[in-house]
């Protein structure tokens, strides 16, 4: 077979997988490519199973769209809080590209940049989460990480981000993520440079 992508169900069969290089992969990449299409054309509501990927919730809040849940698929759907606002058109105001949480008991952190800064860097908020989602809500954010040496783009002229990925070098970090060490030291990792590389700090008392 020459086709370098083809379909194949998953191993409960019901799920159509994704096989490239004569390997099944994961059902959420099936299920993102669907998400992407979908909100390609417009649709903004969506409605996902408690083991679908915390990636594919990420990817539809960045994007504009909501989240509803039902806790048995008949009681009624209840739309999720917009926490982190999104608004692709307004190019006045910058809004939230990528995020990633970090959660500690009861207080969610969150870390993430947003498409529009000048330049774009890594932003720190938290909520203290109570037992009703809709009442989640983050307080102040304030900047913690910012273009400072040559590889993350600080010898670059500073300009507004945009939609979409780097085209070329830039004065901007994103893409936070969070790595807990076996001696639970947190580490945030993030890009530089118009995602030209990739930086790690250490993080204390945030």
């Amino acid at each position: 077979n020459t086709r370098k992508i083809g379909f194949a169900f998953d191993l409960d069969s019901d799920r159509m997988v994704i096989v490239s290089d004569k390997k099944k992969r994961s059902p959420d990449l099936t299920l993102g490519l669907g998400i992407v299409k979908a909100i390609q054309l417009g649709y903004k509501k969506f409605v996902l199973s408690v083991d679908s990927s915390i990636g594919i919730e990420k990817y539809i809040v960045a994007h504009g769209g909501e989240i509803w849940r039902s806790q048995d698929w008949f009681s009624p759907f209840e739309k999720g809080p917009k926490i982190l606002p999104f608004n692709s058109k307004d190019k006045s105001t910058p809004c939230f590209r990528h995020g990633e949480v970090f959660r500690e008991q009861d207080l969610l952190h969150i870390f993430f940049s947003n498409i529009g800064d000048a330049p774009e860097h890594i932003l720190y908020c938290k909520i203290e989460l109570s037992e009703y989602w809709n009442e989640w809500k983050t307080d102040n954010s304030y900047p913690i990480l910012e273009p400072e040496l040559n590889w993350e783009g600080a010898n670059m002229p500073i300009s507004q981000s945009v939609i979409g990925m780097a085209q070329k070098k830039a004065r901007e970090l994103r893409d936070p993520c969070i790595f807990q060490d076996t001696d639970n030291q947190i580490y945030l990792l993030y890009s530089g440079g118009g995602e030209r590389g990739i930086g790690l700090v250490k993080l204390f008392n945030f």
